[in-house]
């Protein structure tokens, strides 16, 4: 291991061992997650959580470089660890199949060197930012345009995060990049472009591990010009995405498959646990009925809307008792927060 890594200990500043003791969560897979986990693996991290909701596409060929013919059809995710099996078996690499918020828990992101954004979708981004935020975790964020791209390290909490320039996008699901585009049409990508931003992206993570400054700015790169543009960054006094937990989060020997019966054990009486982002449940779940098919008991104030019969809700206490907490989207290492009188406490899953 030593001398295979020895050309990096010529570099100043440069520290293997903080490398290898690291772990770094990467978010979307494609093309930049491709590059992303490729350097970082063959740099010598020690672990990669990765997670990506999608399979292989033949489009995908072209820009991505650990995914072969052969893995049209399966999971990014799986086909990443796989590939990295092989290019680098130091590094051990966790696969999740799905989106960020529902297979990475909190838990995992604040225990984490750093989280990479590979998404690409405005809202994808300022949730992954709103959860890096509150357990103050950095997150570098990239994306990509026909011909350059730019990179956006959020390193410091207190310092501007992705969706102080992008509130007014936060429901916006079309791929976001860093040009103009037409809904639904199609964007132009290729490795040349994809490479150099994954490279600059896993330069500043390999810098942050290894505990060197990163420049606080977006770099916006331009390759058909061939020039680099710094751009400061700017923290938005309204966003609402700067509160983190500031309490201490207890640790309860749990997972994702528990029942509200059996988490609710676990609390004090009168304590509701709550879920991070609402979810769908049927109204005769909650309230039952008259016999007439109405129900009979008004909506609470976590309830948000009622649509053929289900309502969207916050409090876990509405679900079924035997429901598991995988079942209403929470990962593995979630902290769940608590409304107890008023006032909020944080429990952390396994």
């Amino acid at each position: 291991m030593t001398e295979k890594f020895s050309r990096h200990d010529l570099i100043p500043g440069w520290n293997q061992a903080l490398i290898q003791k690291a772990t770094v969560i990467v978010a979307g897979v494609g093309a930049l997650g491709n590059e992303v986990c490729r350097i970082l693996a063959t740099s010598g991290v020690g672990q990669l959580i990765v997670c990506d909701p999608d399979v292989v596409e033949l489009s995908n060929l072209s820009r991505c470089t650990l995914f072969q013919q052969a893995d049209i059809g399966v999971g990014k995710t799986d086909t990443i660890k796989k590939a990295l099996a092989s290019l680098a078996p130091h590094t051990s690499v966790d696969s999740r199949v799905g989106k960020f918020t529902q297979t990475i828990g909190l838990g995992t992101i604040r225990q984490a060197a750093l989280v990479i954004s590979c998404v690409d979708s405005n809202s994808a981004r300022i949730q992954l930012a709103g959860r890096c935020n509150l357990v103050r975790t950095p997150y570098i964020d990239g994306g990509t345009n026909p011909w350059g791209g730019e990179v956006r390290p959020f390193i410091q909490h207190t310092h501007a995060c992705y969706a102080c320039a992008n509130l007014d996008k936060a429901d916006d699901d079309l791929p976001a990049s860093c040009s103009p585009r037409q809904p639904l049409s199609p964007m132009g990508a290729s490795l040349a472009i994809t490479a150099i931003i994954g490279a600059w992206m896993s330069t500043f993570a390999l810098r942050h591990i290894q505990q060197l400054e990163i420049p606080d700015i977006i770099l916006r790169i331009d390759g058909a010009s061939g020039v680099c543009t710094p751009v400061a960054q700017r923290r938005n006094p309204v966003c609402p995405l700067h509160e983190a937990i500031d309490q201490e989060i207890l640790r309860v020997p749990l997972t994702h498959n528990t029942t509200i019966t059996e988490l609710m054990s676990y609390l004090p009486d009168g304590a509701i646990p709550l879920l991070w982002e609402p979810v769908p449940v049927n109204t005769d779940h909650i309230f039952g009925t008259n016999g007439t098919g109405e129900t009979g008991s008004p909506y609470s104030h976590d309830m948000l809307y009622n649509h053929h019969h289900k309502v969207l809700v916050h409090e876990m206490t509405l679900f079924p008792p035997g429901t598991r907490l995988s079942q209403m989207g929470i990962p593995p290492g979630e902290v769940i927060p608590c409304r107890i009188n008023d006032q909020y406490h944080y429990i952390e899953i396994l």
